[in-house]
């Protein structure tokens, strides 16, 4: 059974004359009210939470139901929300800037036999108790992305209900531009809409409103090559060359979307029950069996980017239904990493063949473990055969270690945006002006300089190469700007941007910016500095001993 706000939304998407009735009725002081108030003595509640603030650069994790345990990893508050209600993220709207960079954890576990639906019900009562969430469901008009209509013929064809009903990838030859081709039968130009938007491959964020003002169902086909490949080869299908090849366009405008409101929360959460993160927390297990096998020395480490995206890929484990874990062409810097959920680079050593020398572990989980088994609980798993077969022996410190450090310079040229409005960045390639060079442009309001450190990462992932990024702008407020860049993989020409050798402005192609010389424009200083982070410093560790 929903809540009666969940309720409430479902009926918000509906454009009908009884939902602007329950519209008005929720804008009142008697429908604003926390997930509790709502649900009365009858909500669903988890048997035992713990919510904690994350660790500076902890993996993320979004929020996953697994049987009776709810699992979600550095993870903000709108994130929370949207998971709890069924909405996309985008739909949270209004609340303080800082629901945007405060990130938690939290764990928890249902009883038993409870539903999906009851459990996300359980997660808005702890989102209630704990963080003092107050919301309201309101339809609102909201800037977003819309499917309208081209100004050329229309390219899709009415369907006549033959053939199968839904949309399916289509398998490309190889070497074809377009990574992803979806073919669709039978669907609604709202369902079309929903599939560009899960193909956007970081062209946009956010969701896709069909306003095309077609009725009945359709048959159409596209494809979508991810915007980096696209930068690098020079050539593919954007999300809106997409859209046009169906006789349609994607475009900004002002749509009226039902949106949940934040309209009071507290930063801190209240205090866990005595004991609760202790019998939350992944039980301490070793592997039933396992082996360590060396793996043969490959070509070297790749370079740049690319090595520290394939560090992160290996790192990962393969766990297989059965309970059986793979680990393959792993470093014992990747397990380290791994098992205390830490970045490669906290990880400091004197041992070489922490990096050279690469192993494959095969191990099974114990039989008392849930099928599937979680990741979380894999690591204690690592923790332990490291320190029984590698001899590993650790301690938490303080080093200092490669940073990027973003500066104000004494000219700022930002505009002031709104204290009051919470922040957004998103991308914008229609900003790009044709032929100028440049690859990327993100738009943001309202943010904050924490803010916009925080998103770095994402938004330029190869260069900021995984490093932690500081602010020492000294500067306050919120601020409105357009960030324009070429990605370094067009800079260079080439996917593995950086290679030994390459300089950033290498074989750049005229009107080029890296994102430094692209900062700088706004008053920003961006540079690659030592600073002290904390580190895990491995004090012993020794070849693995024979399986």
């Amino acid at each position: 059974m929903r809540t009666p706000i969940a309720l409430l939304f479902a009926v918000l998407s509906c454009r009908t004359a009884a939902a602007q009735t329950l519209v008005a009725a929720a804008q009142t002081p008697a429908a604003s009210a926390s997930a509790p108030a709502a649900a009365q003595t009858s909500a669903p509640a988890f048997e035992l939470a713990a919510v904690n603030v994350s660790a500076p650069r902890a993996s993320r994790r979004s929020p996953v139901l697994r049987g009776n345990r709810f699992d979600a990893r550095a993870q903000t508050l709108p994130s929370l929300i949207a998971f709890a209600y069924g909405v996309n993220v985008d739909r949270v709207v209004g609340g303080p800037n800082w629901l945007d960079l405060d990130r938690f954890d939290v764990v928890a576990r249902a009883p038993s036999g409870s539903s999906p639906e009851q459990q996300r019900q359980m997660v808005q009562a702890l989102l209630a108790d704990r963080f003092k969430v107050v919301i309201r469901a309101e339809n609102r008009s909201q800037e977003a992305w819309a499917l309208v209509l081209g100004k050329g013929p229309l390219q899709i064809k009415r369907s006549d209900g033959s053939d199968f009903t839904g949309c399916r990838g289509v398998s490309q030859a190889p070497g074809a531009a377009v990574i992803q081709e979806v073919e669709c039968r039978n669907v609604t130009t709202a369902t079309i809409a929903t599939r560009l938007q899960g193909l956007n491959y970081g062209y946009f964020s956010g969701s896709v409103t069909d306003a095309t003002g077609l009725t009945g169902t359709w048959n159409a086909r596209f494809g979508v090559t991810p915007a980096s490949a696209r930068a690098a080869a020079g050539e593919g299908s954007s999300v809106f060359d997409a859209a046009e090849s169906m006789g349609l366009k994607l475009e900004r405008r002002d749509v009226p979307v039902p949106v949940l409101v934040v309209a009071s929360v507290s930063q801190t959460p209240t205090p866990n029950a005595r004991g609760a993160a202790e019998a939350l927390a992944p039980a301490a297990a070793d592997f039933e069996l396992a082996t360590v096998r060396p793996v043969a020395p490959g070509p070297g480490p790749l370079p740049g980017p690319v090595a520290a995206f394939a560090a992160s890929l290996a790192a990962g484990p393969t766990i297989q239904p059965n309970g059986r874990i793979l680990l393959r062409n792993v470093t014992v810097r990747d397990l380290v990493a791994f098992a205390w959920d830490v970045p490669t680079d906290m990880v400091f050593t004197s041992e070489r063949f922490v990096d050279s020398d690469r192993f494959e572990i095969i191990g099974d989980a114990p039989a008392a473990l849930p099928r599937p088994v979680d990741v979380e609980d894999v690591r204690p798993m690592v923790r332990s055969l490291l320190a029984s077969r590698f001899a590993l022996v650790v301690h938490n410190d303080v080093r200092r270690t490669d940073a990027w450090v973003l500066s104000a310079k004494r000219e700022i040229k930002m505009t002031s945006g709104n204290d009051a409005e919470r922040g957004a960045c998103r991308s914008t390639p229609e900003r790009i002006p044709p032929g100028s060079g440049l690859s990327a442009a993100i738009t943001c309001t309202n943010t904050t300089m924490p803010q916009l450190v925080d998103r770095l990462q994402g938004m330029a992932p190869n260069y900021i190469n995984g490093r932690p990024v500081l602010d020492e702008t000294r500067l306050t407020g919120t601020y409105d700007f357009l960030v324009l860049w070429t990605g370094l993989a067009a800079i260079n020409g080439r996917v593995n941007a950086l290679q030994p050798g390459d300089k950033v402005d290498a074989l750049a192609p005229v009107g080029s910016l890296t994102l430094g010389e692209s900062l700088d424009r706004l008053g920003l200083k961006l540079t690659e500095e030592k600073r002290p982070m904390p580190a895990l410093v491995i004090d012993r560790v020794q070849q693995p001993s024979a399986n």
